[in-house]
């Protein structure tokens, strides 16, 4: 097997977050580069320098202190440290050596530790509980042999001249999750407004830690590439056409810059950072490449390939179990029907909360007049309606005392009940109520009442 040989370059900027009256000038990332872990490595690490792999190999890790919370570049630090003491020369178990699983437990092991350091921390200085961090960690072996295992959403990416850019982690984020369940593409989850939500990360108070581990084969030409979310926020993994617009994304993309720049690793760094500051970087970014210009041949191909595909099927079997409808996380079938049954129920009941406030009730206290054989009765005790509709509010009658009868007709009552008649219709006519010696005694019978004001509105629309 043919020894593999490698260069590599690394860096970290506090970038978008940058000022110059805070802790590191406000760079809470931290990044840790290891070339021999057997510790017999004796070179002076320069950018174009060729270097041979020992046999323990290399490690690579990139940790970035959670924005938002209390001492990140703490966090970050610490979890730094955790890898440093664990890898130190000597202190690497001949057990964890053995093979890429015994290698994947290992880091796993530490990162764990590193969470469990953070806390600690945050336990003993209240003004920095809370602080948190994502790690990710690569160990390239001499076979070729690369063991990655991370939490949060710092990435590890591979490219190679013939197959482009691929990525070998998954991030620990919210639109991740939604990518997986079918709800957006990968594509859509750059720019999605919540790409900052992590589910995973060191220092999370409410759960342990809970990393992940995958394992490749690399090999000559191979450029590994570990970055914070600082870059890969900023810079598109590949250039493609926006499928909502039909037009080009305006973004740079990784792809495209590393391409033109994959034999000069200082250049590629370099047109890295001015991409991501025009792009409008707004966090502490770091990276390290990583390029094999010596050694086995490359399996990343295939096996990136069928990480893909296994995503794909994974999205596809999410969406054909839930009849053809993309899932969003936390939402089953039942508990969307219990929602909806509910919004159905507040909907009934706020239309007939309006049904009632809108249907005027009938008033009582509404002065009604019944005309029966020359007998004129009326509930109104205070006044009459006048002409225009408007009225004084009437007295409620008195219910303990008994109805009377009502008295005889006498002459001119004819005249009188025509009289409150018209009054109550709201018409304008002056009627002498004087008795005339040549009216006929016998009383006429009075036409049919007409609807008295109000009426319509008993019938609402």
């Amino acid at each position: 097997m043919k020894d593999l040989k490698f260069r590599v370059v690394a860096a970290t900027d506090a970038a978008g977050k940058y000022h110059p009256d805070a802790v590191r000038n406000g760079n809470e990332d931290n990044v840790f580069v290891d070339i021999d872990l057997s510790g017999s490595a004796n070179v002076t690490i320069t950018p174009n320098t060729l270097i041979p792999l020992g046999r323990l190999g290399m490690l690579m890790v990139v940790a970035d202190g959670m924005g938002g919370m209390n001492a990140g570049e703490v966090a970050s630090q610490i979890a730094i440290d955790t890898v440093k003491d664990a890898f130190r020369p000597g202190a690497i178990p001949a057990e964890a050596t053995a093979s890429p699983e015994s290698r994947g437990a290992y880091m796993e092991s530490v990162i764990r530790k590193a969470d469990k350091n953070i806390k600690a921390d945050g336990a003993l200085n209240p003004e920095r509980n809370g602080m948190g961090s994502t790690i990710i960690m690569a160990w390239l072996m001499p076979d070729g042999r690369l063991t990655l295992s991370w939490i949060g959403d710092s990435r590890a990416y591979v490219y190679n001249p013939d197959m482009g850019l691929a990525p070998l982690s998954e991030d620990h984020s919210y639109v991740q999750q939604l990518v997986r369940n079918g709800i957006i593409s990968y594509e859509d989850s750059f720019d999605h407004p919540q790409n900052n939500i992590i589910v995973r990360s060191l220092g999370d108070t409410r759960k342990n830690a809970e990393p992940e581990t995958r394992q490749f084969r690399v090999g000559k030409g191979d450029l590994i590439i570990l970055c914070s979310d600082g870059l890969s926020g900023v810079l598109r993994d590949r250039a493609g056409i926006n499928p909502h617009t039909g037009q080009p994304y305006p973004e740079q993309n990784l792809e495209d810059i590393i391409s033109l720049k994959y034999k000069d690793l200082p250049a590629c760094k370099a047109t890295l950072w001015k991409a991501a500051e025009e792009g409008g970087w707004y966090d502490n970014v770091t990276l390290i490449l990583c390029r094999i210009d010596e050694g086995p041949e490359s399996q990343v191909e295939k096996e990136t390939a069928a990480f893909e595909k296994e995503l794909k099927r994974h999205v596809k079997n999410v969406v054909k179990q839930h009849g053809g409808q993309s899932r969003r996380p936390g939402f089953s079938t039942r508990t969307r029907i219990i929602m909806i049954s509910t919004l159905i129920a507040l909907a009934g009941v706020c239309c007939a909360v309006w049904y009632a406030r809108t249907t005027r009730r009938p008033d009582t206290n509404k002065p009604t007049t019944t005309v029966t054989n020359d007998v004129v009765e009326s509930t109104a005790t205070d006044s009459i309606p006048t002409a225009t509709g408007d009225r004084t509010p009437a007295s409620a009658p008195d219910k303990s005392t008994k109805p009377t009868a009502a008295p005889a007709a006498k002459p001119g009552d004819a005249v009188q009940t025509e009289a409150i008649k018209a009054a109550i219709q709201g018409q304008n006519r002056t009627t002498d109520l004087t008795p005339d010696s040549s009216t006929d005694t016998d009383t006429p019978t009075p036409p049919k009442p007409e609807p008295t004001p109000g009426d319509s509105a008993k019938n609402p629309k």
